[in-house]
């Protein structure tokens, strides 16, 4: 027998101690890996988690944090996760991959550094990107990527013959 224990005492108490200890970081960014100073050294890009609901696991999104003043700004909502940013070379625009169309097959996106917002997609490949480094003009810009299906992870796995 199956039952939903959300609406039972026991879990609103644990869910209730839970929200306290996690307040502080709750609904906003928290925590940062992949971090990328933009070619001026104004700001840093970075992966950061976000905790939204005590159900789950905290998705991850980009944020850009001022070094003049501190503020840290989420750069983008999602859906499912975001990371590794990686800025142009002129600081322009900040590439990052995302699983937003399909959740676990990663995709290259951009967005303007001048106005962070709305992502742009760029053209899907066939498989899910690992890692991407922009050309040193800014022209292009280098993807790993692994087969839809790879047995490993990395360059091991990205591969056929």
């Amino acid at each position: 027998m199956r039952r939903d224990l959300r609406s039972t005492p026991l879990y609103r108490e644990v869910e209730e101690h839970l929200r306290r200890w996690l307040e502080p970081g709750f609904g906003r960014i928290t925590g940062a890996a992949d971090p990328a100073p933009s070619p001026d050294g104004s700001r840093i890009a970075f992966t950061g988690s976000r905790l939204d609901a005590l159900e789950g696991t905290p998705a991850s999104r980009i944020a850009v944090v001022s070094l003049d003043g501190g503020q840290v700004e989420q750069a983008t909502a999602g859906p499912n996760s975001d990371r590794l940013p990686a800025w142009s070379p002129d600081g322009r625009r900040l590439a990052f991959l995302s699983d937003r169309a399909a959740e676990g097959r990663f995709q290259l996106f951009l967005l303007d550094a001048g106005h962070l917002g709305e992502a742009v997609a760029a053209p899907q490949v066939d498989g899910t990107v690992e890692y991407l480094s922009w050309s040193p003009d800014g022209s292009r810009i280098l993807l790993r990527v692994a087969g839809l299906g790879a047995d490993k992870a990395g360059a091991e796995g990205s591969g056929t013959t």
